[in-house]
């Protein structure tokens, strides 16, 4: 995709990377945008996407980019030239893309603003190999890990030392894939080290049949499994006792 196409938006940050490769922290755009680091991250995870910048992890939590070399001074995309090359039609359809590039971004950015103000459930996004590209305020709530901290780390994060060791967050990967999708119970880690019962689910997404990463979306199930261990506790206790109990509705039907 040429930056032509992209969005007002993407090309307002696309600017402030030179040709020099000269590389930039989430942080410096951020401040350079005057925007948030999670809405910076975004439009930086996009522009990654579109081929136009490239990242890197450094360190325990930073990530560093800078422009991407993948088009040609013409400002003509590798794809393009390959057209030119074969003899494909070069009809330009570049206001029907801009429409249709502009109507997808309206509705990701809708989605992702949904998405973004659920508090209840943790709903993110990860790569195929398992690392966190989207943190929701669910998550930040259930997990105590801000952006800053858990965006770019792998998702096993949040599983315990005995789960990690036996490979549960690669199977689940594994079998979200060959499945279609895969729900799980069990304890998770949240940033503090303290853990939740939750219930999990994750989806693989696909692109033109190419698997593009996953969403995971997890609840935090504590109380009601502890409510429901105390109710087999008392069950047991009165099945000890050798009394009977019933529920009855408000006018006394069992």
């Amino acid at each position: 995709m040429t930056s032509s196409s992209l969005s007002k938006v993407l090309r307002e940050t696309l600017v402030l990377f030179d040709d020099s490769g000269a590389p930039q922290t989430t942080t410096e755009v951020a401040e350079r945008l005057d925007l948030g680091r999670r809405s910076t991250y975004e439009r930086l995870t996009r522009l990654v996407d579109h081929d136009q910048i490239e990242t890197k992890k450094v360190g325990a939590n930073g990530r560093v980019w800078w422009r991407s070399t993948t088009t040609n001074t013409a400002g003509q995309s590798a794809s393009a030239q390959d057209r030119s090359a074969t003899g494909e039609s070069d009809i330009d359809d570049t206001p029907v893309r801009k429409q249709f590039e502009r109507g997808r971004q309206d509705d990701r950015r809708t989605f992702e603003l949904l998405v973004d103000a659920v508090k209840e459930y943790a709903i993110f996004f990860l790569t195929p190999d398992g690392h966190v590209r989207t943190w929701n305020r669910g998550a930040e709530r259930i997990k105590g890990y801000n952006p800053a901290e858990i965006l770019g780390e792998h998702f096993s994060t949040f599983y315990t030392e005995d789960d990690r060791a036996a490979n549960v967050p690669e199977q689940n990967l594994s079998e979200a894939a060959n499945q279609g999708s895969v729900t799980d119970e069990g304890w998770r880690v949240r940033a503090d080290g303290s853990e939740f019962w939750a219930n999990v689910v994750i989806t693989p997404i696909y692109d033109d049949g190419t698997l593009t990463g996953y969403a995971k979306v997890t609840r935090d199930m504590t109380e009601r499994r502890e409510r429901e261990r105390r109710l087999r506790t008392f069950r047991k206790a009165v099945d000890a006792a050798g009394h009977s109990i019933y529920y009855t509705d408000t006018d006394g039907t069992i």
